[in-house]
């Protein structure tokens, strides 16, 4: 009889060590001065993500705002971005915590 409540307890106290979290990174007019014309590519997406045991000892990956950054240029083969926007969740599990870091943006190449 004394388990149940044992059980329940350890079951509530796991998920109240459970999370997820959502930060508004930022917003930014372009990733590079514009100077002269450019060409629309048209919208990109891209990631970056990171593993790391108990918080803190990184397992796989990086969250890293420049990768994503560099990535959402790359898939397009652009020069830059504009009207690029940035964010960061973060789901935390009992041992491990998963971060991720989005950038969208309009890719252009200049002419």
């Amino acid at each position: 009889m004394k388990l149940i409540p044992l059980t329940l307890l350890s079951i509530l106290l796991l998920v109240f060590i459970t999370g997820c979290a959502h930060v508004p990174g930022g917003i930014a007019a372009s990733t590079h001065p514009i100077e002269g014309s450019y060409r629309v590519l048209g919208p990109t997406h891209a990631s970056s993500h990171a593993v790391y045991l108990f918080g803190f000892i990184p397992l796989n990956g990086s969250s890293s705002l420049k990768e994503a950054r560099d990535e959402a240029i790359r898939s397009k083969a652009a020069d830059a971005l504009i009207a690029v926007t940035a964010e960061s969740y973060s789901q935390y599990w009992i041992l491990f915590r998963k971060e991720t870091i989005v950038v969208d943006g309009i890719a252009i190449r200049f002419k």
